[in-house]
């Protein structure tokens, strides 16, 4: 959320707006209005002489080029890099591949992005020349997004009122049940 600050203006008041009229989980910390889903990625570095085909093939079809259709459009998806730096892999890469943008994943750094663009990530790979061969690395990022389900007015009902005035809603997800 920090992050998101540095953002357009009024977007966290925006998503803060929208995450009480939805009644969006507040997952991980109470400050949380816009990312209630969370997933991990976890990358094995391979060696250079290996080929892929352009996939991170550990990841399986998020280690290849695709669009998030699920995503909400209205606030970004926020990805950290939690691997440690090392000389034993080559620089890695994260993608938005309809724009033919790229950025360099930097440990503990936070990218901002759309998932709604046709995005994906380089493969780790290890360097010819590493160093210590029986290393093992692992590239771990951690991916914190908002579900259209769970964030679109549109979808969203009025199930109650309290006596302040509170709206208790109830979203798509609730009425659907092959959601």
């Amino acid at each position: 959320m920090k992050g998101m600050e540095k953002g357009a203006p009024g977007l966290v008041k925006l998503a803060t707006d929208q995450a009480e009229l939805t009644n969006l989980p507040r997952v991980g910390s109470d400050v949380n209005v816009a990312h209630p889903n969370v997933q991990i990625n976890i990358a094995s570095a391979r060696d250079y002489s290996e080929t892929g085909g352009g996939k991170i093939t550990s990841l399986g079809k998020f280690g290849e080029g695709h669009v998030d259709v699920g995503d909400g459009c209205g606030l970004p998806t926020a990805m950290t890099i939690w691997t440690e730096e090392t000389d034993e892999i080559l620089e890695d890469y994260f993608y938005l591949l309809d724009m033919g943008i790229g950025w360099l994943n930097e440990s503990l750094s936070t990218l901002f992005f759309n998932g709604l663009h046709f995005h994906g990530g380089s493969q780790p790979m290890y360097r010819r020349d590493r160093k210590d061969p029986t290393k093992i690395v692992t590239r771990v990022s951690e991916i914190h997004y908002n579900a259209d389900l769970m964030m679109s007015g549109k979808d969203t009902l009025a199930f109650a009122t309290l006596a302040n005035k509170i709206v208790l809603p109830i979203g798509y997800d609730f009425r659907k049940p092959a959601t």
